[in-house]
C-alpha cells in the first residue's frame, strides 16, 4: 500500500461521511445540504488526485523492474507476415515448424461435427423448400 492509496481511502471514507451527513442535514434544514455537498466534492477531487497518484507510483515501479530486469528476448521474425502483424500472423511461405504455428481458424472433424449439432436447431431452410 502506497502512501497515496492510504489517502485516497482517507478522503473516500471522508466523501461517504459527508455524503449521510448531507443527507441528514437535508432533513433538518435545507440550508446544510451545501456545505456537506462542498465538503464531499473537495473530497471526492483529493480522492480521485490520490488515486492517479498511486497508479502512477505502481506504473514507475513496475517500469523500473522490467527495466532492471533487461531487454526481453523475441524470438526472431521467420516471415514478412510476423514481423508486419507483431506476431499474430504468419506467411504462406513461414519457416517455422508445423507445431509451432497456429491456425485457430481450422475445426478438425470432431469439431466440426460438434458445430453443426450446435447450428443445426438454428439453420433457416431455403426458400421454397418444405418444411
Amino acid at each position: 500500500m502506497t502512501p497515496a492509496l492510504r489517502t485516497a481511502r482517507t478522503f473516500t471514507a471522508l466523501v461517504v461521511l459527508s455524503a449521510s451527513a448531507t443527507a441528514y442535514g437535508a432533513t433538518v434544514s435545507p440550508w446544510l445540504i451545501l456545505p456537506g455537498t462542498c465538503v464531499g466534492a473537495i473530497a471526492w477531487w483529493c480522492a480521485d488526485h490520490a488515486y492517479d497518484t498511486h497508479r502512477q507510483i505502481l506504473a514507475r515501479h513496475g517500469q523500473e523492474q522490467r527495466a532492471a530486469a533487461g531487454p526481453a528476448e523475441l524470438p526472431l521474425p521467420c516471415c514478412s507476415f510476423w514481423r508486419h502483424s507483431d506476431g499474430a500472423v504468419h506467411g504462406p511461405g513461414c519457416a517455422r515448424p508445423p507445431l509451432a504455428r497456429r491456425d485457430t481458424y481450422r475445426l478438425d472433424d470432431a469439431d466440426r461435427r460438434a458445430l453443426e449439432e450446435i447450428a443445426a436447431p438454428y439453420d433457416v431452410p431455403p426458400r421454397g423448400a418444405a418444411r
